[in-house]
């Protein structure tokens, strides 16, 4: 326990200028239009695609091809032709593939207000949605899925992005689920039990539920809208009600964030956040936040091999340096002028993380994170463990942090057509019940769900209050708010 307890606090001083970010989530992922197909796709690009294909005999040609793709930032495609491969060689490999990409300029805007830095990400490939999680770090604050959505036009580019939620589950297959909530599962563990906070995911809807009471329509802060100008490129991301403004420039891009969606770590101002975003092509060269009370900045230096290094500094006196090999992987952090904070990270065969090696004070310890199929996510950092039942599916986690007592923090249970039921929160226990137990227990807290005929989330009911809320979809059935059945609107004051 000594040793955990060493490579905690190793991780926890890498992580600790991100300590009092308040703002949450990070996840993305999203549907294409259900009538695409590939082999209709007369388009210049889905012609490319197909001719390119046509050169692939083995797994790893359809991998590379599709690396190659993420590389471009051409995500959509980028899926299809692992869909593809898997069609035609039925290898598993192929069936969930995990490609990691350099920061995108949505990641990178996005992460930045929630208070992520602008780490690699990883985009799980081949089903019928795309979700990516940022490459752990320990300096961004959430690890969340990201949903992505794809405009079902010719150019297939991106129209939205969710972060993951119990809002936006509904869109997953079982084997993303259990992905995007293994994310999940880690920031809260960190929040909880690190930080000693909870101001994720759950708090977020819990107090955004308390605003809805009063009003019969509340803008949801977790999926953004990315709009594009004739030219192609971005020129405004909207949240909520909020727009962030993005201007091209010579050199990139200067970006503009209303206060209410900027991470308050940054700064205490209530000004417009202004950002600059140099780029080298597709690729960010530098992101500078351009607040005189504070100095936050990204640089990025790319090698001829693929690999490359990035420099973050928060305020005058913390400044890290992060390597990543021509994968896109995150392979060392150190933060300069101090021999205490240098991390290692292993990868598996899938390209998820399997270890982190630290020093602290001159000892060498690691941790380790453990997957079943190399995937599904068992054990993080040895304190956090994940548990399913005999469909595969997540049920619960528990965090062993002996002596202390054993922490459960979420609880799910299933409907006989596998979707969530129910999302149980906060519930303690010593050990002495099972995860199988606890959900036949039926707890009466958390929330109950329903959906209608297409699947989707159709209502949730508060268990405690028994208050029903309802989510609001844009015509693309986007989740972009919550509603209350018979709301008692008040008739002053702000949202």
């Amino acid at each position: 326990m000594k040793k955990k307890t060493i490579i905690i606090c190793i991780i926890v001083a890498v992580a600790v200028f991100a300590s009092s970010l308040t703002v949450a989530l990070f996840i993305f992922n999203g549907k294409k239009n259900s009538d695409y197909s590939l082999s209709s796709d007369n388009t210049p690009e889905g012609k490319a695609v197909k001719t390119e294909l046509k050169a692939c005999n083995t797994p790893e040609d359809y991998y590379d091809l599709a690396h190659q793709y993420v590389d471009d930032h051409k995500l959509f495609y980028a899926n299809e032709i692992i869909r593809e491969g898997y069609r035609v060689t039925g290898d598993k490999s192929l069936d969930i593939a995990v490609i990691t990409g350099k920061p995108t300029l949505e990641s990178s805007i996005i992460g930045y207000t929630i208070g992520n830095i602008s780490d690699s990400v990883q985009y799980f490939l081949g089903r019928e949605t795309v979700i990516s999680r940022p490459c752990y770090s320990g300096l961004s604050r959430y690890n969340n899925a990201f949903i992505y959505h794809f405009d079902s036009s010719n150019d297939h580019r991106i129209n939205a992005i969710e972060i993951g939620s119990f809002l936006s589950y509904d869109q997953l297959d079982n084997d993303l689920l259990n992905i995007a909530i293994a994310g999940e599962m880690q920031q809260d563990f960190f929040e909880r039990h690190i930080h000693g906070a909870s101001d994720g995911v759950f708090q977020y809807v819990d107090e955004l539920i308390g605003t809805t009471d009063h009003h019969a329509d509340v803008p949801i802060m977790l999926t953004y809208l990315v709009n594009y100008g004739e030219d192609g490129k971005i020129n405004k991301i909207q949240c909520g009600d909020e727009d962030i403004t993005v201007t091209s420039t010579t050199s990139g891009y200067d970006i503009s964030i209303p206060a209410t969606l900027r991470s308050e770590y940054y700064t205490s101002s209530t000004d417009a956040r202004r950002l600059t975003i140099n780029m080298q092509q597709d690729n960010i060269l530098r992101l500078n936040d351009n607040d005189e009370e504070s100095i936050f900045s990204e640089s990025f230096n790319y090698a001829s091999d693929g690999s490359y290094t990035q420099i973050i500094q928060f305020n005058e006196d913390e400044i890290y340096h992060l390597s990543y090999n021509k994968d896109n992987l995150l392979t060392t952090l150190e933060k300069e002028n101090n021999i205490n904070i240098k991390l290692s990270y292993n990868y598996n065969d899938k390209q998820m993380l399997s270890q982190i090696f630290g020093t602290d004070q001159e000892k060498n310890a690691s941790l380790g994170v453990s997957y079943y199929d190399d995937l599904y996510m068992t054990n993080f950092v040895d304190f956090l463990f994940l548990y399913y039942d005999s469909e595969n599916r997540y049920v619960s986690y528990f965090v062993d942090d002996s002596p202390g007592p054993l922490y459960h923090a979420v609880t799910l249970s299933y409907d006989q057509k596998g979707r969530i039921a129910r999302y149980i929160q906060d519930y303690s226990t010593d050990g002495s019940e099972s995860s199988e137990s606890i959900n036949d227990n039926e707890p009466e807290n958390g929330y109950a769900l329903t959906y209608n005929d297409s699947g989707l989330l159709q209502s949730f009911i508060d268990k405690e209050s028994e208050k029903v809320y309802l989510p609001v979809r844009n015509t693309e059935g986007i989740v972009t708010g919550i509603s209350k059945q018979d709301a008692d609107i008040e008739t002053h004051g702000n949202r």
